[in-house]
């Protein structure tokens, strides 16, 4: 059985080799054609829809990428500059131009449909089965106390995870372990990038106005989660972080963070799980996850966090590998 840390050097290296691909390239210069916008923009979109992804204005949806928002879907509010003149009559040069903010409309891609977008994860799902799945994924909802929901999805989405009312949506129909996986994946969203739950520190607070590490983290605990179990995922799980990684290396702070929450969500696991479970280990076994990651996380070799590069930073927003594809 791999150690966490183990696992973590693994995943960071499947994901360089992504990035190091020509389709990598042409999935950059796809990025490219989405707007930036600022991170007092970025949290308004994330406040009123947690869940975006790739985010851009109706005409640009509809001319440039072929899609066209559905009708009755809610438009996100942000801001966007404009100028106008001034008149100054003591002002030898003539008008004054001035800067203002106005109110404009955006929609993110689960609310559009039409032309697909070219991904760097593959169209196909996890399709192997899992033994024992309902065993397995019913210890994995009993984890957290969001309510596990199999629904139908009229997007491309295969989940999401709603911070208001505490619920976790899984598209129905899915093979076995692209469930388990994606039901993985909301989880880890549960108990790491809940807007509603106090902070307790000012790199959280920087992962929940930037998506793109929110998406790597959830997805980093889901494979290594997947793995401890036994369960291959390793291919979408890369591709699908390289998407949103970029170019910029994992931060020290967010592999501590993945570490932690996918050892917890381990032990948890396999508290949750029936007595007579085949998953199930003794005691011995359980202590052992708890000290498996013993090795400093300094050496992972990442950069850490700081504040200067939340300060007055301009991010590409909700750029990942398909919309909220997990």
């Amino acid at each position: 059985m791999k150690k966490t840390d183990e696992l973590l050097q693994l995943l960071q290296k499947g994901v360089q080799k992504i990035q190091d691909g020509k389709e990598y390239k042409k999935y950059l210069k796809l990025l490219s054609s989405f707007p930036e916008y600022s991170s007092r923009n970025t949290l308004l979109i994330f406040q009123q829809c947690p869940q975006a992804s790739y985010v851009a204005g109706y005409q640009t949806w509809k001319n440039q990428f072929g899609r066209q928002v559905r009708k009755g879907e809610k438009a996100i509010r942000i801001f966007a500059p404009y100028t106008y003149k001034v008149q100054d009559v003591d002002n030898e040069k003539g008008d004054e131009t001035r800067i203002g903010f106005r109110s404009i409309s955006v929609f993110d891609i689960s609310q559009t449909e039409g032309s697909p977008l070219p991904s760097l994860v593959n169209d196909k799902m996890l399709c192997e089965n899992v033994p024992h799945f309902k065993e397995l994924f019913d210890g994995i909802s009993k984890v957290s106390d969001y309510s596990t929901i199999i629904e139908e999805m009229n997007d491309e989405r295969n989940g999401f995870c709603r911070y208001w009312d505490h619920s976790i949506h899984i598209r129905k129909g899915m093979p076995q372990l692209q469930t388990i996986k994606t039901l993985l994946h909301e989880t880890a969203h549960s108990l790491l990038h809940d807007p509603y739950q106090e902070s307790e520190s000012e790199f959280q607070d920087y992962v929940l106005e930037h998506a793109r590490l929110r998406e790597i983290e959830a997805e980093s605990v889901a494979y290594v989660v997947c793995s401890h179990f036994h369960l291959d995922c390793h291919e979408y799980s890369f591709s699908y972080i390289a998407g949103w990684k970029q170019q910029e290396k994992f931060f020290e702070e967010s592999l501590e963070r993945i570490r932690k929450t996918a050892e917890n969500l381990i032990e948890k696991i396999y508290e949750s799980l029936p007595m007579d479970s085949v998953y199930c280990i003794d005691h011995e076994q359980l202590s052992e996850i708890r000290t498996s990651s013993l090795i400093p996380i300094s050496n992972l070799k990442a950069p850490r966090y700081s504040s200067r590069l939340a300060a007055g930073s301009k991010i590409s927003a909700f750029h990942n590998s398909y919309g909220g594809k997990l």
